[in-house]
């Protein structure tokens, strides 16, 4: 991770120097990411540096297992780009880099229609369950490759439009599963800890065999000064 925030560091650094001797951009994109923004500045003649922030929320429905749940994501990423014009003054470009992604996702549990669930091959009822809730965090860098369109540092002054193709490679993340507030006997409440110790590793295996490509499509306005 140290090594991680030292290129961090180092690419930031490159970008805020070049960005203070020449005409820079922002831009406000919309995508799988989130919503986000980018400072954009020349490193070279063809090429471009982008640092952003990105983020945003939203809830889907879901089961791993025999159980379902509502799953709320919260999309968290840094990245660092570099973005190579094909020759100068083209508007399409190949892109590298690194995104740090924070994203998580929290899985709450949801009853079947009998009132239980069915927790490692058994069945509980849920008012002695309580509740069961499963989280699945990235805290990793993950590299980045993909293409686009539109130079918004070598666009007239004022808005302009680009866009983002391409994908990230997450690492594997890391997966709980938990139960709170059981109020059945100790016995039970017992046999509902192992059971969910159990759940948890196919939990976990599950949601090891999620592809870990993240898609990135974002088109943004962008601002050059």
């Amino acid at each position: 991770m140290k090594s991680n925030k030292s290129f961090f560091a180092a690419a930031a650094g490159l970008l805020l120097a070049s960005a203070a001797q020449a005409q820079v951009a922002v831009t406000a994109d919309f995508g799988t990411t989130g919503f986000g923004a980018h400072l954009v500045a020349p490193l070279a003649p063809t090429v471009n540096g982008r640092v952003g922030l990105n983020g945003g929320n939203f809830t889907v429905s879901g089961s791993e297992g025999a159980v379902d749940y509502d799953i709320d994501a919260r999309l968290r990423s840094v990245d660092f780009l570099i973005d190579w014009y094909v020759r100068d003054n083209s508007s399409f470009h190949l892109s590298a880099g690194l995104v740090y992604d924070g994203s998580k996702f929290d899985a709450k549990g949801k009853p079947n229609n009998g009132g239980s669930y069915t927790v490692n091959g058994v069945n509980y009822r849920s008012a002695d369950v309580g509740t069961l809730d499963g989280s699945l965090v990235y805290r990793t860098a993950a590299p980045y490759i993909g293409i686009g369109w539109g130079n918004a540092v070598k666009a007239a002054p004022g808005w302009n439009f680009t866009s983002d193709l391409g994908a990230f490679f997450r690492a594997k993340g890391e997966a709980r599963l938990v139960s709170t507030g059981c109020t059945a006997s100790t016995v039970v409440c017992q046999a509902l800890a192992r059971d969910v110790a159990l759940e948890q590793a196919s939990f976990a295996s599950q949601i090891s065999d999620v592809p870990r490509i993240y898609p990135v499509l974002r088109v943004a306005l962008s601002y050059r000064f």
